[in-house]
């Protein structure tokens, strides 16, 4: 067995997701006995209440649950208080006052739930360099010396810039709740009518305008190979006030390996972060575009299920770049599903070529997870975003490249809209 300060130094290289913590039983547990010795297990006990929440499937089991946890862990003075802001405190003690024994929602706590999720996953760093962790790496290497790399990857060596989402954001009670005038907002419904299933050249003008709109954007984090923005100002669906995000990577492949691997039927539940099925609805010709309409399911980390249906349209630029619109929209024949709650989204992608080796991805979008999230929460998790899109995009580049693979035989329909567009302009 290695040393202890061999030990550290291995373990510093490795960068351990949230996620991989939460979700290993052993590591969970260890996890907790770090936030107990640091008086802070109360967070911690409330996820493991609301993991019991969601699965209770009556009602009135769920309305007890939901009375239990108010008086546990919200109202004042409870035993195992947690720290949210008042605002969110009364909104869910509101939320369960409102319910009853016979209408009791899953989505009731959800706020509360990523905003503990968020504070959560600041004590990561702590937990990684303990006591506590060191020593349970030490007993899982007696019987797999390549335990880290299970649990994690390898840091990247280029050097990075993190901005807090506090500094991108706000805070908690961020600028959404300032007093806007009602002629001076931006709505989403300016911007497009989910019902219509078209595509039209002023939305990939859009893309491209806020791809090059340095102004538009503040930066939250930044390095060699990827940087992540959100916009600085707020786009209104309904009451909430939701900013917009931005992200460029640079990828070591060509444009057509990364697109490919993108829209490759076979990766695309291993690449989008929470999707676990998705299937094709239909396919619409709008003129000089063709449209392919998808719905998706999600299982999004310590949330309620989510679902979309989605508009997906590309073409190709005259420089050889792809351009893929992605937007919500309403279909008839896919209603909202009992269990699962509807986002929706607005957004694209630009892949272009930087040279014979490198591929520059720019990804926008705008969109809103639905249930109770208000939007603070919502604009604090897009700050928040981490790197395992482009990990897995990345990862299924090289996968496909290993196995000799080129245009996918199936991929939602996207291609076919690309290659629409394409035979739309020779004629």
């Amino acid at each position: 067995m290695k040393k202890r300060e061999d030990l550290l130094r291995l373990c510093s290289q490795y960068d351990v997701p949230f996620e991989n913590v939460m979700d290993d039983k052993k590591l969970r547990a260890r996890f907790h006995e770090h936030l107990k010795l640091n008086l802070n297990e109360e967070p911690f006990l409330f996820m493991a209440e609301l993991d019991h929440f969601v699965t209770l499937i009556g009602t009135k089991a769920r309305y007890k649950a939901a009375c239990k946890i108010v008086t546990e862990y919200l109202e004042l003075g409870a035993p195992k208080a947690i720290n949210v802001s008042n605002k969110q405190r009364e909104e869910a003690r509101k939320q369960v006052n409102e319910s009853t024994e016979l209408s009791c929602s899953k989505d009731i706590f959800d706020a509360l739930r990523l905003s503990v999720y968020t504070d959560l996953k600041r004590c990561l760093p702590t937990f990684l360099d303990s006591e506590t962790f060191q020593n349970h790496v030490i007993e899982e290497m007696k019987t797999s010396e390549n335990y880290l790399s299970t649990l994690g990857t390898i840091k990247d060596s280029y050097s990075s810039t993190m901005v807090t989402s506090e500094e991108a954001t706000g805070s908690d009670e961020c600028t959404t709740d300032v007093k806007i005038s009602a002629s001076s907002k931006k709505y989403l419904s300016d911007v497009y009518n989910p019902k219509l299933l078209s595509v039209h050249d002023s939305e990939f003008q859009s893309l491209t305008d806020e791809f090059n709109n340095q102004d538009m954007w503040k930066t939250v984090y930044n390095s060699d190979k990827r940087s992540v923005y959100v916009s600085k100002n707020v786009i209104y669906c309904g009451n909430k006030g939701i900013k917009k995000m931005l992200e460029r990577s640079i990828f070591k492949c060509t444009p057509d390996e990364l697109l490919y691997a993108l829209i490759d039927e076979k990766y695309f539940t291993t690449i989008e972060k929470g999707l676990y099925d998705m299937e094709q609805k239909q396919y619409e010709k709008c003129g000089k575009y063709a449209g392919s309409v998808v719905y998706g399911r999600y299982k999004l980390p310590l949330m309620s299920k989510r679902d979309m249906v989605l508009i997906h349209s590309g073409k190709r630029n005259e420089d050889g770049s792809y351009l893929i619109l992605k937007k919500s929209v309403e279909l008839d024949t896919v209603p909202e599903q009992k269990g699962f709650i509807r986002m929706m989204c607005f957004g694209g992608y630009l892949i272009e070529k930087i040279d014979d080796v490198h591929t520059r991805m720019t990804v926008t979008f705008f969109g809103d997870l639905g249930g109770l999230i208000p939007a603070p929460i919502h604009n604090r998790l897009m700050a928040l975003r981490d790197d395992s899109y482009y990990k897995a995009a990345m990862k299924a580049v090289q996968e496909r490249r290993s196995l000799g693979l080129e245009e996918p035989s199936k991929s939602f329909g996207v291609l076919e809209t690309i290659r629409y567009h394409e035979s739309q302009k020779v004629m």
